[in-house]
């Protein structure tokens, strides 16, 4: 069996060999603690209602097989980042000052959005984004969870908040070296 894993209706199904990278997975969707379990997955403050995050055992054509047993379902309520439990649904980029704010689904998708424009690697954390080589002073890149209209919402790197210095040592380590 495989876990299955979509974060609200419009997610796509994403599948995962074992728990902890399926939480690695929703941490980095920042879809916040466990609200309530039901049916085949579970509430958040983020995803709530019909827009709940699906999470069971299933096929590999994401269909459902068994629903997470009490301990998987512990393990999952205790291993989901506090920090992710906020009022922000999107990840938002933009590069440079020029640029147009890009929503990204995850960090993941961030970090492939930002190699693909060549970014370079982070010299400097500022207050919503990270300076580069390439891009820096007011030309820096801008990465926050925000709201559905980019207006700022949380910075990804707060050095007081464990969950979020471990977003920012993420990108770090995934930015490729590019001098343009």
């Amino acid at each position: 069996m495989i876990l299955c894993i979509r974060a609200g209706l419009t997610g796509q199904y994403q599948q995962f060999d074992d728990l902890d990278d399926a939480i690695g997975h929703l941490n980095n969707r920042a879809v916040g603690k466990v609200k309530e379990w039901v049916g085949s997955g579970f509430l958040t403050r983020n995803f709530s209602g019909t827009n709940y995050v699906r999470m069971f055992w299933g096929d590999p054509a994401s269909n459902f097989l068994a629903a997470l047993d009490d301990p998987d379902r512990f393990y999952v309520e205790h291993n989901l980042d506090e920090h992710s439990d906020q009022s922000y649904a999107y990840l938002w980029v933009r590069v440079g000052d020029a640029g147009e704010y890009e929503q990204c689904d995850d960090l993941d998708n961030a970090i492939e959005y930002l190699n693909e424009l060549r970014v370079g690697k982070i010299t400097r954390w500022v207050q919503a984004g990270f300076e580069t080589e390439n891009y820096h002073g007011q030309d820096y890149v801008s990465i926050f969870y925000g709201d559905d209209d980019a207006n700022h919402l949380c910075d990804i790197g707060e050095n007081e908040d464990e969950a979020q210095e471990h977003h920012r040592q993420y990108i770090e380590c995934n930015l490729e070296v590019n001098y343009l």
